[in-house]
């Protein structure tokens, strides 16, 4: 083996060892567990510091972790440390702070590559005002983020002509090897390749401090060591030598083995439970898309070659085994991703995952088609909108490993009931995902007839621990059309997912009031 070959497969045992780490079930983004202090809680004395708990390990800034007044007055040491393997973030605060409303806020970086943000707030000695909100992100952090999705999906035209390529031509066409056409595609997807990470890893420190994180060499440290910090560098590495040695076999399935890895490890794969699986899943996804496009891509471009007659159908078999392994690879993170099964259909990452899909479809239609019509033969015409419709997937894919997975973003409208002794309270909440939420409360009587009443109060707790109460004023509304009064809340943030529940007091008159406690989940 070849000193080349020694260093890509080190590179790819430390991508291995750094990202195959055991991980807690989650979800695709880090998920936040818990505050301590809690979100709205009062507490009699104030903290040295302060702690952000999450489900999986992420990398965190000192300028990204912050603790502020009410006036947004800073009031942490800018000390920040991990704590739990990663999973915990702690930064310490000023000593003897006074009363009042402090927020702790954080942007950190998850394992999938993505940040993650929000915010929670405490009381020294009185209750939080807990209309406080997540305080705006810097402008050039988010274009730095709008920048890696952007670089994520040409990324993936990189893979495609760097593993695609020479891979399709190593299984069916070794002698295309040599020819200056492998070459030359293999030489352009490799610099893409090469260009992206480096550019990606480059948009690091702005994603989690702003621009000053691009002078702070704390912060470059943080991001050459996190997750997809280790997988963008063995990804350039692998990339680089690709394009040295692109007409030596090894050197191509080595590295481009590596480049396959290092791309499924720095996207949500790294996320969640089972996590080699999951990996593992997305790898064989990643090089299937490859060699589908891959062997389009040649197929195309050997139209013109003598040998064409007897190479399409090599380049047909690599694109049926691909498509094969596509499907199966596509159901699992589907699984993986979408939960629950509505999720699909109502939000933005399953919209997308539904498209990615049919484009795929129709791509391997119109070839069977083709096929069929011209018994057996693929024209020219068919292989080149196959080829327009692979690159619409590989948009799609570009935009959807961007998005927030189907059930992170899943924000339900869900209404339940509760028993009030003669009345009966119809509880509707707009949005039951974390984050804000408004809860709409109709009575009605035992025969269902709407019926009104004087005063009602909430209160949320999150079972199990120690989050919470969260107080949920009720504004009464007396529509214009002298319909049934009802009541609704103001927006209340409830920053945790999980199961909660609603104590829910009504005073149908001065005399008789009812309790009852409303449970939901908040995904």
């Amino acid at each position: 083996m070849t000193v080349l070959a020694r260093v890509l497969l080190a590179g790819l045992s430390a991508v291995a060892a750094v990202l195959l780490a055991p991980s807690a079930v989650a979800s695709a983004h880090a998920v936040l567990v818990a505050t301590d202090p809690a979100y709205g809680a009062t507490i009699p004395d104030a903290p040295t510091r302060v702690t952000v708990r999450f489900d999986e390990p992420v990398t965190a800034a000192g300028a990204g972790v912050t603790v502020s007044d009410k006036d947004g007055r800073r009031v942490d040491t800018e000390a920040v440390s991990a704590a739990d393997g990663g999973r915990a973030v702690v930064v310490g605060v000023r000593p003897e702070l006074p009363t009042g409303t402090y927020l702790l806020s954080w942007v950190v970086l998850s394992a999938d590559g993505h940040t993650v943000s929000g915010s929670s707030v405490f009381g020294i000695r009185v209750p939080p005002d807990l209309t406080l909100g997540d305080p705006p992100r810097d402008p050039i952090a988010v274009t730095a983020d709008g920048v890696a999705r952007m670089l994520t999906a040409v990324g993936y035209l990189g893979v495609v002509l760097a593993v695609g390529v020479p891979g399709v031509t190593l299984l069916v066409w070794r002698a295309g090897t040599r020819t200056a056409l492998v070459a030359q595609l293999t030489g352009i997807g490799s610099a893409t390749v090469v260009a992206v990470s480096l550019l990606a890893l480059a948009m690091t420190p702005a994603r989690l401090t702003g621009p000053d994180g691009w002078a702070d060499p704390q912060v470059w440290a943080q991001a050459l060591t996190s997750s997809p910090g280790v997988a963008a560098v063995v990804r350039a590495v692998a990339g680089a030598a690709l394009a040295a040695g692109r007409s030596r076999p090894k050197v191509i399935a080595v590295a481009g083995a590596v480049i396959v890895v290092a791309t499924a490890a720095s996207g949500h794969a790294l996320a969640g439970g089972d996590r080699p699986a999951a990996l593992f899943s997305t790898a064989v996804h990643v090089l299937a898309m490859a060699l589908w496009v891959g062997a389009v891509v040649l197929a195309v471009a050997v139209r013109r070659r003598p040998d064409r007659s007897a190479l399409l159908p090599r380049f047909g078999r690599v694109a049926i085994a691909a498509v094969t392994a596509l499907a199966l690879t596509g159901v699992y993170q589907s699984l993986r991703s979408v939960d629950p099964l509505a999720a699909l259909w109502t939000t933005s990452w399953g919209r997308l995952l539904l498209l990615k899909s049919a484009l795929a479809l129709a791509a391997a239609g119109v070839v069977l088609a083709a096929r069929r019509i011209v018994r057996g033969r693929v024209p020219q015409s068919a292989l080149r909108l196959e080829f327009v419709l692979l690159a619409a997937v590989l948009v799609v894919t570009g935009v959807l490993a961007g998005t927030t997975p189907a059930r992170d973003a899943y924000d339900p409208r869900i209404t339940v009931t509760a028993d009030l002794g003669r009345a009966r309270a119809e509880v509707t909440v707009d949005g039951a995902g974390a984050g804000e939420q408004e809860l709409t409360i109709h009575l009605r009587d035992a025969s269902g007839t709407p019926i009104d009443a004087s005063a009602v109060t909430g209160r949320l707790t999150r079972t199990g621990d120690a989050s919470g109460p969260i107080d949920v004023p009720f504004r009464r509304i007396e529509p214009v059309e002298l319909g049934p009064h009802y009541f609704v809340s103001q927006p209340v943030r409830v920053v945790l997912p999980g199961y909660w529940q609603l104590r829910l007091t009504v005073l149908l008159d001065r005399t008789t009031g009812y309790t009852a406690t409303v449970p939901y989940r908040v995904w």
